[in-house]
């Protein structure tokens, strides 16, 4: 009836109706100090409520088991979990002051590298390495591996008759087999200085840093030594005959020697100059993509400073009256803007690791041709021109972290935490064709090497900041690429949410690989670099894990370029007739048996012998098999069913396949698809198993046309889920194809031909990097980011005590970080006690016994009474309401022996708890004098449970004990707490000044609830039905 108080509400009403203490959102807020006035304080709290609402109906959007719905259907379509509606339902959230460096660095980073002014240490550009990036790193050039240790190799007199032809081929690269001149800072060979059009090196007293003037980079090892040194050779002649790949960035024309632009991850911002890869940032501006300023240093679009090729054309313009017009598109920083000019932020925020260089830029630098390891390179004139290698998304994917309006330059404040690895980078080509650097020493194998590559990089994170430690990495987010790169993440990485290609789930697994060099299976030992081998730092578990406590690891899928999908009908071409009934177009290497485990192959003899494409319109084989027939996505567009069949691990035709309205098939034992985690595979696609690929035929045209036709119109739903369309290379290029083409088709479409034909749409809505959003704000929410580590511990305790009325299993885990975090206020480690005991599964039981003898009395008990309860509660009937008080004694027991109970501190608590709530419910002089007898408990736990049921009983007499504790400034803050809300509750206007007077308590719960309590006591006397019903807020 006139009860307000929070634990008695019906278990029906709303989880919102149990929050008004979520007043407590933004602590700032209720700093009275901060306002002219107490009244301004809580006018301010009450304009945060709405927010606060809309925040708890996503974590119950979260948290929740039923799918009723959300008012997002369209956009969550097919979508598993809650993910995807929670992140749609949230409320922008304010943005706080930019973190400003006032750090220095040793030597000024040797004016070569760039300062990371927050942290204190340098990111140094190839060739320097070094706290102060004052030591020379070299990278030889080679013809050969190295064959110990940390040898260097000469590579020879720089004259015309040292030319050596390559007795590895593969392992060097073209560029760094040398007889001529060898830029040792990135391993790359030039024409011998001597020759007409050779090297010039920089002159003597050049400062550190300066790099050479370069001229024609070349094959050496490679090439004919006439096409090099003849009369018409690359290195003599004006006009040469034969001419050489203008392969290195920065460098075009037909003779190598006109400057273009450089890529840089975000093209550093417009506030730095990009050295194939490496942003040397304008001074005050630092990091990565120069995104952080110094303290001082004012906000701009972007003053571009840009050195062009080694000729260093130096050019200062404003981004919006820029002469580089061509970069334009990929600067977009809105974390580094002032409050006012980012637009509303979503959660999840996500910061993005600054490290040393090695792990990143470096790689990109050692790339030495131009189109690896980058989306999009710019031509002779700086057009952009996209890349078309695998396992671009490495940098794609860290440039839109960068470029999100999901950035933080705030660690403090973020969700997640992303580490730029450039994994696949450093595979191919950084370590195979050229010196290293090796991760440790020259021992063979590159994902063996891979491993160690990621081992030291969690070695960096962890020495320079103390966020890994936080939640032991849970929070963080890496990405490797590459073919079966998931299985080979040290161990050390693997409590890190993994982002891959590769969704291999079976444990103990062993590499699938045809390739020798790529088989991380393989034991390798050095009594050097590695005595105890490798196999030990490796995870012996599934590669990819679908359900590792909070988080999963998700497979992602890779980035085309925007001419892939140029004859989907999906991206506006008029859908046609399906003539094929199954595609796979692909390398088989019918020699190369492990490729594959051989399924490839057996397919494609199968195929011959029983001729499936005049017998059953399956169109099979190798690149060369397809010679003459049309592109490979006309032939997608063109089939029923498209084939996803493992190779070296990854392959890409599952998301290929439903870019073109295709249906997957499948053939990929105990692999997960991309976005499996997250989209049903049977709702896309169909799987066959390899023991069953020669039924191939049979399996596909026994399936029903009306599952065929539910399957297509599914694929319709979340095509988009597939692509990176709002990526600023890939987007404006998509959505310009798709205009097109539905202006060119409008009127042409076939309605009974599907998946239907997409109408126009915005294509930077609803791809893979928002999906990717979706999914993280779903583990935002289960984590309790958003929410459990705000700078109120008022506000946190109610957190963990509505994730235990929630009674959700995947909460259990987050609860107990808590109650293990010995930093965290006893009165949050409390709740999350109480929460546990309130979900009361198996699970609970053993951090609860953990902790039933902490140091902290109070948390012990807590844990001690949750215990008692999940016992006594398997005994009898469950609870109606997630949590219910202990059941009372029999009725009979007289007052006085509940007093005694209650007064006994060497009772069992449960059993105190037990006669404190019969009391509540008794009533009566005589039970109030008990009840306030209690306050002389030596446990806290208790006697803020009394202040709590003296709040429920809303008894005027009461209040004077009540005043007595809320004054007390040597009780325990959580039952002091209790006592402002129980005057709250009691509503007598006599308790105004008193509340008013201890809002500015030392002790911020203490303030903070007299805020709330005096909101209450309002609400209470205005006759509203319930404090914390929606709408509901006093003015």
């Amino acid at each position: 009836g006139g009860v307000r108080r929070r634990r008695i509400f019906a278990c029906g009403i709303l989880l919102l109706a149990c929050t008004y203490v979520f007043y407590m959102t933004l602590p700032r807020l209720l700093v009275v100090e901060e306002y002219n006035s107490l009244q301004q304080a809580r006018d301010s709290i009450a304009l945060g409520y709405r927010r606060v609402s809309t925040a708890v109906e996503s974590l119950s959007l979260t948290f929740g088991r039923a799918d009723g719905d959300t008012g997002y259907s369209a956009a969550c379509a097919l979508l598993k979990g809650r993910g995807c509606p929670a992140y749609h339902s949230q409320e922008p959230i304010p943005s706080g002051a930019l973190p400003r460096g006032n750090k220095s660095c040793i030597l000024d980073c040797n004016h070569v590298g760039t300062c990371v002014a927050t942290a204190g240490f340098c990111q140094c550009p190839m060739g320097w390495t070094g706290d102060g990036c004052h030591i020379r790193l070299r990278r030889p050039c080679t013809n050969k591996p190295r064959s110990w240790g940390l040898e260097q190799i000469d590579p020879g007199p720089e004259n015309l008759t040292a030319y050596r032809p390559p007795n590895n081929p593969f392992w060097s690269s073209k560029a760094a087999m040398c007889s001529g001149a060898c830029d040792k800072d990135m391993g790359m060979c030039y024409c011998p200085s001597h020759t007409p059009f050779g090297h010039i090196p920089a002159g003597e007293g050049s400062l550190p840093g300066k790099y050479d003037e370069e001229n024609q980079p070349i094959n050496f090892g490679m090439t004919e030594r006439d096409w090099l040194y003849g009369a018409k050779g690359w290195c003599m002649a004006e006009e040469p005959e034969h001419r050489c790949s203008c392969f290195k960035d920065g460098i075009g024309g037909p003779l190598c020697n006109i400057p273009t632009e450089q890529t840089c991850p975000n093209q550093c911002n417009g506030h730095g100059e990009c050295q194939q890869g490496y942003c040397k940032c304008q001074d005050g501006w630092f990091g990565q993509d120069c995104a952080y300023r110094v303290q001082g240093v004012p906000d701009s679009p972007g003053t571009l400073a840009c050195m062009l090729g080694a000729w260093r054309t130096l050019m200062h313009s404003r981004m919006e009256n820029s002469t580089r017009p061509w970069i334009k598109q990929f600067v977009h920083t809105p974390a580094a803007r002032e409050p006012g000019a980012r637009g509303p932020r979503l959660r999840p925020l996500i910061w993005v690791y600054e490290l040393p260089t090695d792990y990143s830029s470096l790689m990109l630098q050692y790339r030495v041709e131009r189109d690896h390891c980058v989306t999009r390179t710019f031509s002779d004139d700086n057009s952009t021109v996209e890349a078309v290698r695998v396992y671009q998304l490495e940098m794609g994917l860290h440039e839109m972290m960068l470029q999100s309006s999901h950035r933080t330059l705030d660690p403090e404040e973020a969700d997640f935490f992303y580490v730029p690895l450039y994994t696949a980078c450093y595979i191919q080509p950084v370590v195979t064709w050229g010196d290293g650097p090796f991760y440790y020493g020259p021992i063979p194998g590159r994902t063996i090497q891979a491993t160690g590559f990621m081992e030291e990089a969690y070695h960096q994170l962890r020495s320079r900041y103390p966020y890994w430690d936080r939640k032991g990495g849970r929070d963080h987010i890496i990405y490797v690429p590459h073919d079966e790169a998931s299985c080979y993440v040290p161990k050390a990485l693997r409590s890190a949410i993994i982002l891959s290609h590769w969704g291999r789930q079976d444990s103990n697994h062993t590499s699938w690989t045809g390739h020798a060099p790529d088989n991380y299976s393989v034991e390798a030992r050095d009594p050097l670099w590695l005595p105890k081998g490798h196999l030990h730092r490796i995870n012996r578990g599934p590669c990819f894990d679908a359900e590792k406590g909070e988080l999963r690891d998700l497979v992602l899928p890779d980035l085309h370029n925007s001419h892939f999908h140029a004859h989907s009908p999906l991206m506006g071409n008029p859908t046609v007739h399906r003539k094929w009934l199954a595609l796979f177009k692909g390398r088989l290497q019918m020699k190369n048996l492990p490729y594959s485990q051989g399924v490839r192959q057996k397919i494609a003899l199968v195929s011959r012998e029983e001729d499936w494409l005049n017998n059953h319109g399956i169109l099979y084989g190798d690149h060369e098999a397809f010679d003459g027939l049309p592109s490979y996505s006309q032939l997608m567009s063109e089939s029923t069913f498209c084939l996803a069949i493992i190779g070296d691990g990854y392959t890409s035709r599952y998301e290929d396949a439903i870019t073109h309205g295709c249906i997957p098939v499948v053939i990929m034992d105990n692999v997960s698809p991309t976005l499996g985690t997250i989209i049903n595979e049977a709702d896309i696609s169909v799987r066959v198993a390899f023991k069953d690929v020669e039924r191939l035929p049979q399996i596909l045209k026994a399936i029903p046309r009306d599952e065929i036709e539910r399957l297509q119109r599914n694929i319709g739903r979340v095509w988009r889920r597939f692509l990176w369309s709002s990526y600023p290379l890939t987007g404006p290029l998509l959505q310009a194809q798709l205009d097109a083409n539905l202006a060119r088709f409008n009127g042409t479409e076939d309605p009974s031909l599907l998946p239907a034909r997409d109408t126009a749409h915005d294509m930077s809505q609803g791809d893979a990097f928002q999906t990717l959003m979706e999914w993280l704000q779903e583990f935002c929410n289960r984590m309790g980011r958003s929410s459990l580590e705000d700078e109120s511990a008022l506000f946190r305790h109610e957190v963990a005590f509505c994730l235990g009325q929630r009674q959700d299993p995947a909460a259990i885990q987050t609860l107990e970080s808590i109650l293990r975090d010995t930093a965290e206020h006893p009165m949050v480690r409390h709740e999350a006690g109480e929460a546990l005991g309130a979900i009361g599964s198996p699970a609970c039981i053993p951090p609860l016994r953990d902790h039933a003898a902490d140091g902290c009395l109070e948390v012990a008990q807590t844990c001690q009474l949750a215990l008692q309860r999940i016992e006594f509660l398997e005994g009898h009937e469950p609870a109606t309401c997630p949590w219910t008080p202990p059941p009372p004694p029999p009725a009979a027991t007289p007052t006085p022996a509940l007093a005694a109970t209650l007064l006994d501190d060497g009772a069992r608590i449960f059993d105190r708890y037990r006669a404190l709530f019969a009391l509540r419910d008794r009533g009566g002089e005589e039970a109030l004098e008990a009840l306030a007898g209690a306050f002389a408990s030596s446990s806290a736990l208790l006697k803020h449970e009394v202040a709590y049921v003296l709040g429920q009983m809303q008894d005027a007499r009461a209040v004077a004990c009540l005043k007595r504790v809320l004054g007390d400034a040597g009780e325990a803050a959580m039952v002091r707490h209790e006592a402002a809300e129980a005057l709250g509750a009691i509503a007598d206007r006599a308790c105004l000044a008193l509340l008013q007077q201890y809002t500015e308590d030392a002790e911020p719960i203490v303030a903070d609830s007299c805020i709330v309590a005096l909101d209450m006591l309002e609400f209470e006397q205005s006759g509203g039905f319930q404090y914390a019903d929606d709408g509901a807020v006093a003015t």
